[in-house]
């Protein structure tokens, strides 16, 4: 991102964007270089790694390779703003949760652009590094009309809020004495993180308490496939954002080969479908 005569951002604004060439930024992480990766997202850019360090620079590199050969096949979507009927039926145990990995974070971030007003509770499990997570949730914040919070141990789950959760840990949600809270675990084991599966389980226990609607978006792997099928067969209505729409077209695709998947939808029909849902749930459990 830093270079002398031209920076990243201009390289890639000016030379390989107009040339479509799928792209993917390497740079350490500080807060100057989030902030410029923040930017070259919003230019087009498809995904980051953060430079590796020589203790895991062959378990990153191999994740690296992997990365790039999945995005050298991808297509650009430009996905365009809908309009979006308000929240009117909210129930204090609607939770929408997020899953989410390459070109999930300006997906996300398009979905809540579309809300005001009272919303859902929302979670959202990006596979990020956490001081990225962090500046997420701090942009998502400064730009979006409702509260986003990173997540932090012990914190008690609101009504109404976005919940981002931290980088490079896995984060669960539980009820304690009525009272539902995070869980982060230090011992992170998962090969992405935060792990969606390890999120969507720690829901499966709680579908009688809160009103879960689980999203599956754009991102290579299966992260979230299994965990998301356990939560239709408990007979929650589930989505996945369509092959044309995604940037990687992996997790959301393997969901739907597990039977995970109720409905899927181009990442500009989710918003509708998202508010449909709540309005019209007519059967809603009572917290």
């Amino acid at each position: 991102l830093h270079m002398p005569n031209m920076n990243g951002k201009e390289l890639y604004k000016n030379i390989i964007k107009p040339l479509g060439i799928p792209t993917m930024v390497l740079s350490s992480l500080n807060d100057q270089s989030t902030e410029d990766i923040f930017d070259i997202l919003d230019l087009g850019v498809c995904d980051f790694f953060e430079k590796p360090s020589f203790d895991n620079i062959i378990d990153v590199g191999n994740n690296m390779r992997e990365k790039i050969l999945t995005l050298s096949e991808s297509k650009a979507f430009q996905a365009k703003k809908q309009h979006v009927e308000n929240f009117t039926d909210l129930n204090s145990n609607d939770v929408l949760v997020i899953g989410a990995s390459t070109g999930g974070t300006k997906a996300i971030e398009f979905l809540l652009n579309h809300f005001e007003g009272d919303i859902p509770s929302i979670v959202i499990a990006q596979h990020i590094p956490e001081v990225f997570s962090l500046e997420y949730a701090k942009r998502l914040n400064s730009i979006l009309p409702f509260d986003v919070i990173h997540i932090q141990d012990d914190m008690e789950f609101e009504k109404g809020k976005v919940y981002v959760c931290p980088g490079d840990h896995n984060t669960m949600i539980v009820n304690d004495k009525n009272c539902f809270k995070f869980k982060i675990m230090d011992n992170c084991d998962t090969i992405f993180s935060p792990s969606i599966d390890v999120f969507f389980e720690s829901c499966l226990s709680l579908t009688d308490k809160l009103n879960f609607l689980p999203i599956i978006l754009t991102g290579m792997g299966a992260d979230g496939a299994s965990s998301i099928k356990k939560l239709k067969d408990k007979g929650l209505f589930t989505i996945g954002q369509s092959e044309k729409s995604c940037v990687v077209y992996g997790m959301s695709k393997r969901a739907k080969e597990y039977g995970g998947i109720s409905i899927e939808l181009d990442l500009e029909e989710i918003p509708q479908h998202i508010s449909q849902y709540f309005n019209g749930y007519k059967n809603k459990k009572v917290s």
